[in-house]
Parts: structure tokens; sequence; C-alpha cells
């Protein structure tokens, strides 16, 4: 298991800010389940922390994983730039084969996507034993999200 903050997946890195920790940062920790890379993201997906998230789930499917799952139950906080990061990585995770599958949504969280009208175009899954189920069983389900924006 790998877990780092900040950029780059540099470990002691705090969303740009060296040693001294910020309030409301994101914590990123990421670990292989069979095929599956599970991405366990906390704190706040805000717009200076999306792009810690983005380099990390993009710089995976460089070294080759195509199915992953992003855990969100540790996030209290998801902002437009943090619903718009998601929706780039899965577009990318369709351009390259994979699939994408969200879970753990809290009601914040989950709420957000309901307002922004993002939830059809995400898989979503109630837990990780269930998320992981749908990414294992009856071969690669591609993400939903339009490759297009």
């Amino acid at each position: 298991m790998v877990v780092f903050t900040g950029i780059n997946g540099d470990e002691g890195v705090r969303n740009g800010y060296g040693d001294r920790p910020r309030t409301w940062g994101l914590t990123v920790t990421r670990e292989t389940v069979g095929e599956v890379l599970v991405v366990a993201v906390s704190g706040r997906l805000g717009t200076g922390a999306s792009g810690t998230l983005v380099e990390t789930i993009v710089g995976a499917l460089e070294r080759g994983h195509r199915r992953v799952l992003v855990d969100l139950e540790g996030v209290d906080y998801a902002s437009s730039a943090g619903l718009l990061a998601l929706h780039a990585i899965a577009g990318r995770i369709s351009v390259d084969g994979g699939a994408l599958v969200l879970c753990s949504l809290t009601e914040p969280v989950r709420l957000v996507f309901e307002l922004s009208g993002l939830s059809s175009q995400f898989a979503i899954a109630s837990d990780r034993a269930a998320g992981l189920a749908q990414l294992a069983g009856g071969g690669l389900q591609t993400s939903s999200a339009d490759t297009d924006s």
C-alpha cells in the first residue's frame, strides 16, 4: 500500500506546502487488489487538491492499470473542480479502454453529484466490496463518462 499527500505523489508533501500541513487538504492512498487499483481519498476535493488525484490516477494508467476504484468514503467536501477532475479521470480511463467505479460516497458528496447531474455519468457502488465486485465481474465495464469534454 502506498500513502501520500501532495503533488506528483511525493510522500510528505501536502498539496504543495512542504512540511506545513494545511486544513482541508487531500490525502490519497492507493493499493492494488487483484487487477484493480483502489484509490482511497480523504479530505476535501477542491480546486487546489484535485490535481493530486488526477496525477495519481493518470500515473497509474501510464503504469498499466486499467481498472480503477475510487473510494470517496473519507471525502467530506467536493467542489465543482473536484467533480471536473473526476470527470476528466473517467474520460481518460475510458479512452485507455479501462473502467472506473466510484464508491462509498458520503452524503455531502452524493448530494453534489446529484445536484450537478453527474450521477448518471459514473458507475457508483455503495461500498468498496461492491465496487471491487463490479470491476471484477463479467469483463471490463467501461466508464460511462463522456470523453468529448
